[in-house]
């Protein structure tokens, strides 16, 4: 049930509209849950319902993502977004894929050319690393690269001469497949 303050009676959760704002109550956002449509409290279902300065669904309601901590980036090949993700990989104190970058590329850019030591860009898998990344990926100084969760395969093109390019030895790679077009290392 639903409270419908104008009327200050509570009436069926049921809606008819996913993903706007139910009619009984302005306060709750029509969601499909368990395949049936219900007013739930908050602003939004998905992701997609929220604005770009607050571009992660929690809880239903949206949020923005939360600053990187202890210099660690997230990358999620999958879900992340390299235009509303910021590396946090949260949003309001939970996980939030689309606060992750999609491109280990990005991440790199975000990170600069000078980080701290221990800079750490995680990849979550299980996932496959190669639309949108510029071959070859250098690692700079002080940043380590690993795969994380699931298994993480770095598919390089048949283009690409080298899938990453070390700068420093502070620079490093672990938990990933890097696959050159068959030619496959794990590192």
């Amino acid at each position: 049930f639903v409270c419908n303050p104008t009327t200050g009676t509570c009436v069926s959760s049921t809606c008819n509209n996913p993903n706007n704002t139910c009619t009984v109550n302005a306060a709750d956002e029509c969601c499909t849950v368990n395949g049936a449509n219900t007013c739930i409290p908050g602003n939004c279902c998905s992701n997609t319902q929220c604005a770009v300065a607050v571009p992660a669904c929690q809880g239903n309601t949206c949020a923005a993502c939360d600053a990187v901590t202890n210099n660690t980036y997230y990358v999620d090949p999958v879900n992340g977004s390299d235009t509303l993700g910021d590396g946090s990989g949260k949003a309001a104190g939970s996980a939030a894929s689309v606060c992750a970058f999609k491109t280990i590329t990005k991440a790199l850019a975000a990170i600069g050319a000078n980080p701290p030591a221990n800079t750490r860009v995680l990849v979550v898998g299980p996932s496959t690393v190669a639309a949108g990344e510029t071959f070859p990926i250098a690692v700079p100084l002080n940043v380590t690269i690993s795969g994380t969760v699931g298994a993480v395969t770095v598919a390089v093109p048949v283009a690409a001469t080298n899938g990453f390019v070390l700068r420093f030895g502070s620079s490093g790679l672990s938990n990933l497949i890097i696959d050159g077009t068959g030619n496959t290392s794990t590192a």
